[in-house]
């Protein structure tokens, strides 16, 4: 069984975290004419740039161990995009009840926050290596239950809404979207979809990096690609 590992939710705000949607096709030219083909693309996956703030002497310790557990791309890591927390769209609605913010206060009228997005099902089967997907479990009828780029974990992996504009919720609460990547594996009728926090699994682009971990030291920055291999492993589904 693989073990992947949490990044501390403590550590989690980097002072750059960019998530790029990286696709790569076969390409060839003809010896005799100026033709370019492309054949592709044959691989799509998510990469991160990440660069934590500068630490304390409490906090840097924690980067040290975890990276230490990581071992260098040996290793697999769950993460999501805190730029895409939760989407722009209505979705599946809010869950849970009112939270207050982090210094225990509310707004003026006592009003908390709800966790927005919630979570759905895959309306239908689709097929790997599918673009467009149906969704359920949204909140019905709703002119923009999911936005452009919204991100939705499906059977462990992490996709987004490819397509431009809004998509509308139909009356069963259903919503049909593209996606990107295409879908990595067939997934049943049923399947959970996750609006919240949306991950998926990576490794380090490099075997270094608890040599970069030093007390007080801001800036560490750390590269971490979307790990195929991994993806396609029944045991990460979570």
């Amino acid at each position: 069984m693989i073990d992947i590992l949490t990044f501390p939710d403590g550590l989690w705000r980097a002072t750059r975290a960019r998530f790029s949607a990286v696709s790569r096709a076969l390409t060839a030219t003809g010896p005799f004419a100026p033709r370019r083909r492309v054949v592709g693309p044959v691989d799509q996956r998510w990469q991160i740039d990440l660069a934590l703030p500068r630490l304390d002497t409490d906090e840097w310790p924690e980067v040290e161990a975890f990276l230490l557990m990581l071992e260098g791309q040996a290793g697999f890591v769950r993460l999501w995009d805190p730029q895409y927390e939760r989407p722009r769209g209505v979705a599946a609605g809010p869950t849970g009840s009112p939270a207050a913010f982090s210094d225990g206060f509310g707004f003026t009228d006592g009003a908390g926050i709800l966790d927005g997005g919630g979570a759905g099902f895959l309306a239908a089967t689709a097929l790997a290596g599918a673009t467009v997907v149906t969704l359920g479990g949204l909140v019905a009828s709703q002119t923009a239950s999911l936005k452009a780029n919204d991100r939705f974990q499906l059977d462990g992996l992490l996709y987004a809404v490819a397509g431009f504009g809004d998509f509308a919720s139909n009356a069963s609460g259903q919503a049909t979207v593209p996606i990107w990547p295409a879908l990595r594996q067939g997934a049943a009728a049923g399947s959970p979809v996750s609006f919240s926090k949306p991950s998926s699994v990576f490794q380090m682009t490099s075997d270094s990096g608890v040599d970069r971990v030093l007390p007080m030291r801001g800036d560490i920055a750390f590269t971490f690609l979307e790990a195929p291999e991994a993806l396609m492993a029944p045991d990460i589904a979570a």
